[in-house]
């Protein structure tokens, strides 16, 4: 049988433990709201990936309607999208009607 004794604990190791144990008794944060809040964020960020991923989708469906449209359907779909603050899909409606003005010059 071995008799090893623990690695004694550097002082900034203890102290840092010490001001880490103040500081959440001092703003009343336990385990339990820690991981609730650290839950809470790892939900949140899934909800924007998800929206993320739709807002993506629309943009690659409208790009491929784009195509097809002429540029005054374009300048009112440009238009629907302002008013419905979706600002991304209004500035890549602006960029086609200005890459199709462009080519007809």
């Amino acid at each position: 049988m071995s008799n090893h004794s623990p690695k004694p604990k550097s002082r900034t190791a203890i102290q840092r433990r010490k001001k880490v144990k103040l500081e959440s008794k001092k703003h009343k944060l336990g385990k339990k709201k820690i991981r609730h809040a650290a839950n809470h964020d790892s939900v949140h960020m899934q909800q924007i990936e998800e929206q993320l991923k739709a807002l993506q989708n629309s943009l690659t469906a409208l790009h491929n309607v784009v195509e097809i449209k002429s540029i005054e359907d374009l300048e009112k779909m440009m238009q629907e999208a302002i008013e419905n603050e979706e600002y991304e899909i209004a500035a890549k409606l602006r960029d086609r009607i200005s890459e199709i003005k462009q080519g007809n010059k």
